[in-house]
């Protein structure tokens, strides 16, 4: 849903959350990453939302949070000019809109750090 409304409404710019490890079960106890508590490790976030989007349900935690956030933001970026009334309106629609639930499948993205390393922002 995200990538959707930050193709269609954003520019086309996206904001991703990046994690060195998919899964941060698989790592040694002994390394920071490892500490990752399930709702931020990403295999479980991926694997929960792609449970809950099969499953058509509306009920997960999750979306639910995203919805509340995504459609405070469109009222947020209609307030400063960045989107109009319409967009707002299309925006809240979709996220609260059962026809558009597929939309909030993740999505997963594996970049090389190398080349975006002087892009990345809050790594250490």
């Amino acid at each position: 849903m995200k990538y959707l409304i930050n193709e269609k409404y954003r520019g086309n710019v996206h904001y991703i959350w990046c994690s060195e490890s998919f899964d941060s079960k698989t790592l040694s106890t002994y390394a920071s990453g490892s500490l990752v508590a399930p709702t931020s490790n990403p295999k479980d976030i991926f694997l929960d939302l792609r449970k809950a989007v099969e499953a058509t349900d509306k009920h997960n935690a999750k979306i639910n949070e995203q919805i509340s956030g995504l459609s405070a933001r469109a009222v947020k970026w209609e307030a400063s000019g960045e989107i109009s009334t319409a967009d707002k309106d299309d925006i809240i629609y979709m996220v609260n809109e059962a026809a558009y639930f597929k939309h909030w499948r993740p999505v997963l993205y594996v970049i090389p750090r190398a080349p975006v390393e002087s892009r990345l922002k809050g790594c250490n």
